[in-house]
């Protein structure tokens, strides 16, 4: 591993180090990231690993590590050190740019979410995305986005006057009639066999079933075993 010479000096000294180093200090040393030589351009060592680069060459590393969701370990360039950048260096390196500092933010926010996913709740209302720090002793959210009530137990609409188990079911109901009357209306027809709807996009009425592979007819719904007499 390169270290800066002035770096080591002020290890030994157990003094703070410069957050940008001399660059007339390096006459031969190059930067690893683009092993031009350091002189004449800034350049910043990484305080965790002492580790020094083109301060340019650094800055464009962090800026990839972000874009790329890079957000809580961003490490040294060189692929031999598994030392992280310190957040003073990633600071440094950002320079007050807002763009790269709020998408590091929203990369670390996201981050912190997924890591602690059991104490957050997402809003369920289509297109909202809205959410929520949960607390254990709360039934009900109000989502002041959608203006909708929210059940903090299954994590759907509030139902008032049912249990979660019997709102699930009086759904599971509403949508089962919503399908069967859209199978009505597009003329799908049951297997005789095991009952799953079937579509004919084009052909005849001699029909297998997808599932059991039953063969019926489609105009009148019976099987092909003599029964039908659509011919």
């Amino acid at each position: 591993m390169i270290h800066h010479p002035l770096i080591t000096s002020l290890k030994k000294l157990n003094q703070p180090y410069p957050s940008v180093c001399n660059s007339r200090q390096e006459k031969d040393q190059p930067c690893l990231v683009c092993w031009d030589p350091l002189v004449p351009n800034p350049c910043l060592y990484l305080r965790n690993c002492g580790h020094i680069y083109h301060f340019s060459c650094l800055q464009t590393h962090v800026f990839t590590e972000i874009s790329n969701n890079k957000a809580v370990k961003i490490y040294c360039p060189d692929a031999s050190c598994k030392k992280m950048i310190s957040e003073s260096n990633v600071q440094d390196l950002l320079e007050g740019n807002i763009t790269y500092q709020k998408l590091l933010d929203e990369n670390r926010s996201k981050h912190y979410y997924a890591m602690n996913r059991q104490n957050f709740l997402d809003c369920p209302t289509v297109n909202c995305g809205e959410v929520f720090r949960v607390s254990p002793d709360k039934l009900k959210y109000f989502c002041k986005k959608c203006k909708k009530e929210i059940c903090n137990s299954c994590k759907t609409e509030w139902h008032y006057g049912l249990t979660c188990n019997e709102f699930k079911e009086y759904r599971k109901s509403q949508s089962d009639e919503v399908f069967i009357n859209f199978a009505n209306q597009q003329n799908w027809k049951s297997c005789p066999q095991c009952s799953i709807r079937i579509e004919r996009i084009s052909g005849c009425n001699h029909m297998a079933c997808t599932q059991c592979k039953t063969p019926f007819c489609y105009a009148c719904g019976k099987r092909r075993d003599g029964t039908c007499r659509c011919g």
